[in-house]
């Protein structure tokens, strides 16, 4: 698709707004919680943007707010509610060898302590073989990226479409596993 058909398919769409649901605000006061503990380099972002989704052969703008944190080397992640139940991570970006790991570590930790007060509610994202757009673009194929999230838990749902996965955490264990992994290999240094 060209730069003037993209356009143009935006211009026809329509923006669908999403409101913030309880799993969203609650994985955002824990993150901002276990944040303050860290220290002063790490940052927190909360605003509201627009987001694009390819859906069959159209693109949908969707309109929520967010949470990201960045750490200063600028590898971040941000989550957004996607519907009235779900958060969806919208972006992840690694910049130092681990650092995904550590940003995955603190938003499932949010996840999880959600489920402790039964908040309903899944988290979700979607593997497109890049992440951002124009000059802030990084290419990864989609397989590379299903396997990052499959060390946490995550799964394919729904039908396979070769231009992106749908993927849901499903194997909350996955996680508890990684972070036992975690808590080992710190004991042992």
């Amino acid at each position: 698709m060209t730069q003037e058909q993209l356009i143009n398919q935006i211009n026809k769409s329509e923006i669908k707004k999403v409101a913030d649901n309880p799993l969203f605000l609650y994985m955002t006061e824990s993150v901002k919680r276990m944040v303050e503990k860290m220290g002063s380099d790490i940052e927190i972002e909360e605003d509201e943007i627009i987001t694009m989704d390819q859906v069959k052969n159209k693109y949908v703008l969707t309109e929520h707010n967010f949470l990201s944190v960045s750490l200063p080397d600028g590898s971040h992640i941000r989550f957004a509610p996607k519907n009235e139940k779900d958060v969806e991570i919208t972006r992840i970006i690694s910049n130092t060898k681990g650092y995904g790991k550590l940003l995955m570590t603190l938003v499932l930790t949010a996840y999880t302590n959600s489920k402790l007060y039964d908040i309903d509610g899944s988290l979700v994202l979607e593997c497109t073989g890049s992440v951002g757009l124009g000059e802030n673009k990084r290419d990864s194929s989609i397989s590379e990226q299903a396997a990052f999230f499959r060390i946490f838990g995550f799964r394919m749902v729904g039908k396979y479409n070769p231009s992106y996965i749908k993927m849901k955490l499903t194997k909350l264990d996955d996680f508890k596993a990684f972070q036992q992994n975690i808590i080992v290999s710190l004991q042992n240094k």
